[in-house]
């Protein structure tokens, strides 16, 4: 997708990407709810790929308002690819790493986290006095979880797992990385 696309971004530059950029429309791909959040921060058409993240799919409203009954006063952090209902209902809605500063930062000692439970481990060690309750108990990405320690182990020592990738494809794709990499924060190129 990298290598068919003129910039990329991360959930956290998404906003400050699109309006680097000088054209009016942007089509923005692959997550509709990211280019949702997107169109807050925009005077640009933004035309919407329908397509979604299938772990920030899993966490629905009903899990917050649930969560929001069960310990009153947390901070609920959303993730800007979890569906409408869900970022609506949430004090803040950041990328994995503004969660991460923000609930760092606050005073503020319990927090409904909606996004993939992998972040617990990393929430936990920079805020140990914290307490972080996760929004869904389905919110486990296969994909991430499918490389673990003893297959780095096994791909150094057997020389095992190569991936290829056509030399075009890794050029065109590092081009539009290289592209969203001189963005500055604010949308200035």
């Amino acid at each position: 997708m990298k290598a068919l696309s003129d910039i990329c971004c991360t959930s956290s530059n998404a906003a400050d990407v699109v309006n680097s950029l000088e054209e009016d429309e942007v089509i923005f791909i692959p997550d509709m709810y990211l280019a949702s959040h997107v169109e807050k921060f925009t005077e640009k058409k933004i035309i919407k790929y329908k397509g979604f993240c299938p772990v920030h799919q899993r966490v629905a409203g009903e899990d917050i308002i649930r969560l929001k009954k069960k310990h009153p006063g947390a901070v609920t952090l959303a993730h800007p690819e979890c569906a409408p209902g869900v970022t609506e209902l949430a004090d803040a809605v950041l990328s994995t790493s503004g969660m991460i500063k923000y609930a760092a930062g606050s005073s503020a000692s319990d927090f409904i986290i909606a996004t993939e439970k992998g972040i617990l481990y990393r929430l936990k060690k920079d805020s140990p006095d914290k307490h972080f309750y996760i929004a869904s108990k389905e919110l486990v990405c296969p994909n991430m979880k499918l490389t673990g320690m003893q297959s780095v182990l096994d791909a150094l020592i057997y020389d095992r797992y190569e991936i290829s990738v056509p030399p075009n494809v890794i050029e065109r794709a590092k081009e539009a990385l290289d592209r969203m990499l001189k963005v500055r924060p604010g949308g200035a190129k």
